[in-house]
């Protein structure tokens, strides 16, 4: 049955009016998602980031014998102090592998990232600027932080990279010394060490 030019044209406004709907329906969709980003409810980069990662990231280096040893530099302002880190490095990859100084942090118990200094790469810092390391090779290196003192730090690291063992941190300033393997045992520790100093008091001041 031939439809007549009114009907026609009703059901093409409606079909009109559908679509309308759908596009605005999807902008405000769109705009809701910019805004909980821009805000922070919503971190695109870091779920985009991590699917990448899960998907891709390999471990080529690994570290072990990890020491961190806190002492004064009386360069530094009242209060600071430096941390010599020291480190093994080994390659797990088939291909040379170079590490870099921005490849490496350590954190406080707030997650305060401190990243090497430059301030003693001259006179202190055997890695300077990067190290390549050839398969199934193992380098040591070490590297120095500024830091406040009278606190514990634990390492952190790119995702091309793992730890194996416990990591050793010695404090001459107070003469401590204390191990733990991960973030949350360092933070454990902590609370140990506040409760019981002499629990930790193994090393001379020397």
């Amino acid at each position: 049955m031939p439809i007549d030019g009114c009907r026609g044209r009703k059901i093409i406004i409606m079909k009109s009016t559908r679509v309308l709907w759908i596009i605005i329906i999807c902008l405000v969709l769109s705009l809701g998602v910019s805004i909980l980003a821009n805000i922070g409810v919503i971190n695109l980069s870091k779920v985009l980031k991590d699917t990448v990662l899960s998907e891709s990231a390999q471990k080529v280096l690994q570290l072990s014998d990890i020491e961190m040893t806190l002492d004064r530099e009386w360069s530094l302002p009242k209060g600071s102090a430096v941390v010599k880190l020291d480190f093994k490095v080994k390659n797990i990859s088939k291909e040379p592998q170079t590490i870099y100084q921005t490849n490496l942090s350590i954190f406080d118990y707030n997650e305060c990232r401190y990243d090497v200094s430059m301030t003693f790469n001259s006179r202190r810092n055997p890695l300077l600027f990067s190290e390549t390391i050839n398969p199934n090779t193992q380098k040591e290196l070490s590297v120095i932080f500024e830091v406040p003192q009278g606190e514990l730090y634990n390492i952190g690291y790119s995702d091309n990279i793992e730890s194996v063992g416990i990591q050793v941190f010695v404090d001459k300033i107070r003469s401590i010394k204390c191990k733990y393997r991960t973030f949350e045992e360092m933070i454990k520790v902590r609370d140990r060490l506040a409760e019981n100093p002499s629990e930790f008091k193994n090393i001379s001041k020397n």
